[in-house]
């Protein structure tokens, strides 16, 4: 099978969400993260149902959205 442009394009795109998630899931921290390990497991069942680029945007949401929580909750 033989993929056109704009499907190697969409490729790409994947892949760099892949590294993305990646990155958002496994920073070097020197201490641990709850919110952190939280979204690096979701991602995993995410994965199975969404494109990396979905679940990419959905991390990044939920992991900004419980981080904020957490500063503001004693």
């Amino acid at each position: 099978m033989q993929l056109d442009a704009k499907a190697v394009k969409r490729a790409q795109m994947e892949g760099e969400c892949l590294v993305g998630l990646k990155n958002l899931n496994f920073k070097k921290q020197d201490d641990f993260d709850a919110v952190a390990e939280w979204t690096s497991y979701r991602s995993f069942s995410l994965l199975e149902q969404y494109s990396p680029c979905q679940v990419l945007i959905i991390m990044e949401v939920a992991q900004a959205k419980l981080k904020n929580t957490s500063k503001t909750t004693p």
